[in-house]
C-alpha cells in the first residue's frame, strides 16, 4: 500500500446520489425519458421511453465485473474506428469496472397502424471509472438487455433504447463526479483506482514518490458513505506549503546617553515546519533562524559585540484538525513550552557595564519570545479542500456538496468522513 491521499465512496452513496439526480431531472421530463423515431424496412416507428425508477449502481466482487465485458462495443458509429475500438478495449481490460442497472425501463412503440406496444425491460450498463490528466471519471461503455419477446421489440431495443439508456448513462456521470485529491501547494502524482467491499477507492502520492497503490482489499477506515485519507507526508506538505517560513521578526531598541549607551537590533523567522500525526490532533515544531547585532558605548567609545539567540527546546504548537465545509483546517489550540536563550557569541569587555548586558539580553528575550508566540497562535491553514462543484444536466443545475464532516483516525492517516448532498 503506498499513498498520500486518497478518497473513498460507497456504493450506497453512489445510490443515493444517483435517485437525486434522477429525482431532479425525471419530474421535468429530462434524460430519464423521451421519444424519437427509428426506421425499419423503411417505416418510421415512433418510441417512448421512460426510466421509471433511479439508475442503481453494482460494485460487485471483481469476477462477477470482469463478465460485464463480454462482448462490450462502442456505441456510436463516429467512435468506432480501428483506434477507438482498441482503446475501449484496452480500458476494459485494465480500468475497475462496474454496472449501473436502469430497472424498470419501460418503452413503447408503433409504426401508426396498430396500437402503441409498451414493454418493461431491466438494462444493464457496463462503465468503467478512468483517471485521464488527473481526473478520476465514470465512463459508460455498454448496455445489454434481457431478450425481448418478439423481434420487433428487439429491434427496436437495439436500435433506440440502449442507444438512449447510454446518453442517459453519461448525463448521470455529469452530476456524480468523485471529489477531486486536492491539498493546497502540493503536486500529486496521477491517481489510481480500484472497487472493494462495495466501495470505490481513489488514491494518489505526492508528486516524486513512486506510483501509488491501493490494496486489493482497500483501505481501511470508517463505514461512511464518503471518507477522505491524508497521511503524514501529505500533512507535512501541505504545512511546507502553508507555514514555509514566517515573517521576519525585526526589533531595535537602544538606552543611554552619548557617552554610555547600549544597543541591540535582530531579525528572526521560524523557518522548516515539522509535523507530527498524534491521533486527530497534530504537532507542528519550528527552527529558528536569525541574526542579532548589538553594541555599547563606554566613555564615547563604541564596543560591538556578539551575540545568538536559540529557542529550547525547538518552537512549537499542537493543532486541531478541523472539519469545515471545503475540507481540513489545521488551527493552534496550545503552544509548547519553550526558553529563548541569548548568550554571548565572543568574550564581553571587562569595561562593558552589567546594566548594559543585562538590557540587551533581556530587551531581546522579552520582545522575541512575544514575536514568536503570536505567530505560533496564529497558525491556522488548509490542508486538504473538498470543494462543492456543480455541472448543468440537460440545463439544470446538479450541485455535490460535502456535508456533515467529521475527522478521525485510520491506518495512521487522517481519515475525514461524511456525506455528500446532491441538490
Amino acid at each position: 500500500m503506498a499513498y498520500d491521499v486518497a478518497v473513498s465512496l460507497s456504493q450506497g452513496e453512489l445510490n443515493l446520489g444517483s435517485a437525486a439526480v434522477w429525482g431532479k431531472l425525471h419530474p421535468l421530463g429530462k434524460v430519464f425519458t423521451g421519444s424519437g423515431t427509428v426506421d425499419r424496412n423503411g417505416i418510421r416507428i415512433a418510441v417512448s421511453y421512460d426510466a421509471t425508477q433511479p439508475p442503481v449502481f453494482d460494485l460487485a466482487p471483481p469476477a462477477q465485473r470482469a463478465a460485464l465485458f463480454a462482448g462490450a462495443t462502442l456505441d456510436s458509429a463516429e467512435d468506432a474506428d480501428a483506434d477507438a475500438q482498441a482503446l475501449i478495449a484496452y480500458a476494459a481490460s485494465i480500468a475497475p469496472v462496474f454496472s449501473v442497472r436502469f430497472p424498470a425501463f419501460r418503452f413503447s412503440f408503433n409504426d401508426g397502424t396498430d396500437p402503441p406496444t409498451p414493454l418493461t425491460t431491466d438494462i444493464t450498463v457496463a462503465c468503467a471509472v478512468t483517471a485521464t490528466n488527473g481526473t478520476v471519471a465514470f465512463q459508460a461503455l455498454s448496455a445489454t438487455a434481457p431478450k425481448q419477446p418478439t423481434v420487433g421489440a428487439q429491434f427496436i431495443v437495439d436500435n433506440f433504447v440502449l442507444p438512449a439508456v447510454l446518453s442517459a448513462a453519461r448525463s448521470l456521470f455529469k452530476g456524480l463526479a468523485i471529489p477531486p485529491l486536492s491539498v493546497p501547494g502540493v503536486s500529486l502524482t496521477a491517481p489510481v483506482i480500484t472497487i472493494a467491499h462495495q466501495r470505490l477507492f481513489v488514491a494518489a502520492l505526492l508528486a516524486g514518490r513512486g506510483v501509488p497503490s491501493i490494496p486489493a482489499g482497500g483501505l481501511d477506515g470508517p463505514d461512511a458513505p464518503f471518507v477522505m485519507y491524508l497521511t503524514q507526508n501529505a500533512m507535512q506538505a501541505a504545512a511546507s506549503h502553508a507555514l514555509g517560513e514566517s515573517g521576519q521578526f525585526n526589533r531595535s531598541d537602544e538606552k543611554g546617553d552619548s557617552a554610555f549607551n547600549a544597543h541591540y537590533h535582530f531579525s528572526f523567522r521560524l523557518v522548516d515546519p515539522r509535523v507530527t500525526l498524534r491521533g486527530t490532533q497534530l504537532d507542528v515544531s519550528f527552527s529558528l533562524t536569525g541574526s542579532i547585532g548589538a553594541g555599547v558605548t563606554v566613555f564615547f567609545v563604541d564596543i560591538g559585540l556578539g551575540y545568538d539567540a536559540q529557542a529550547v527546546p525547538d518552537p512549537g504548537a499542537t493543532c486541531s484538525i478541523v472539519p469545515t465545509s471545503d475540507g481540513l483546517h489545521i488551527v493552534e489550540t496550545s503552544l509548547k513550552p519553550f526558553t529563548l536563550v541569548v548568550i554571548p557569541s565572543g568574550s564581553i569587555p571587562t569595561k562593558v557595564l552589567s546594566w548594559m548586558t543585562e538590557f540587551i539580553v533581556e530587551g531581546i528575550v522579552g520582545s522575541l519570545t512575544p514575536l514568536i508566540t503570536v505567530f505560533l497562535k496564529g497558525i491556522d491553514f488548509t490542508t486538504l479542500q473538498v470543494p462543492s462543484f456543480t455541472e448543468s444536466i440537460d440545463g439544470v443545475a446538479i450541485t455535490m456538496t460535502p456535508v456533515n464532516l467529521k475527522v478521525g483516525s485510520a491506518a495512521g492517516a487522517i481519515a475525514l468522513s461524511g456525506q455528500l448532498r446532491f441538490n
